[in-house]
């Protein structure tokens, strides 16, 4: 019963509510006079202050011209025969360095990853250094070599029948071959130097050397 009496109550309540959506101030609004010059005024209709120029053809230069032509792929055929005559005359910069941490390394500048990549696998025999397996997609040599203890040297390293493996990384300027006992230690300093001088030593000299 006492719901009933209070819906009686807000019915009315909220109807008169309705003036807020459409009040009497505005439906009785009545528009302005219109504007009016004054005598001695000259009406000047609006100008933009930067007018923008009509657009103006322009040629494409790529299509146009035979000063730019339109890049296109190297014929397959023609790029193997000109990698074949240029790989006897690459200009080799190879030289010992060091890393962040003082491990040495070999850097190697002067051609692409499969020109270094080949030139390494011959380096690698012509110096007698064995390897087990191979892996050019991952730029890994797994040598049959063994690091010495380097128990000292990192708490990670063990002793087992695996070898150290050579690792092909492009640095800023150049390739980098490095000696690891795993993905996550290297090998010992003076053990991976005297490997990367052996590869050094075989590695192709430039003419003017």
């Amino acid at each position: 019963m006492r719901f009933k009496y209070l819906v009686y109550l807000l019915v009315p309540v909220l109807a008169s509510c309705s003036w807020l959506r459409h009040p009497d101030p505005y439906l009785k609004a009545k528009n302005d006079a219109d504007l009016v010059m004054p005598p001695g005024v000259q009406e000047r209709s609006p100008q933009p202050l930067f007018p923008i120029p009509p657009a103006r053809p322009v040629p494409n230069a790529w299509v146009s011209s035979d000063r730019h032509p339109i890049p296109e792929p190297v014929d397959l055929l023609h790029a193997k025969v000109e990698h074949a005559q240029t790989l006897g005359g690459l200009h080799w910069v190879v030289g010992l360095a060091e890393d962040g941490n003082g491990f040495p390394l070999l850097s190697i500048a002067g051609a692409g990853f499969d020109q270094t990549w080949d030139q390494l696998v011959t380096a690698l025999q012509m110096a007698h250094i064995h390897y087990n397996d191979i892996s050019r997609q991952l730029a890994l040599v797994y040598l049959a070599e063994k690091a010495p203890d380097a128990a000292a040297h990192s708490a990670k390293s063990v002793k087992d029948n695996s070898g150290v493996q050579l690792k092909l990384v492009r640095g800023a300027s150049a390739w980098q071959l490095s000696v690891e006992e795993n993905a996550d230690t290297m090998a010992p300093a003076e053990f991976s130097r005297s490997i990367l001088q052996r590869i050094q030593a075989v590695w192709p000299k430039n003419p003017d050397h």
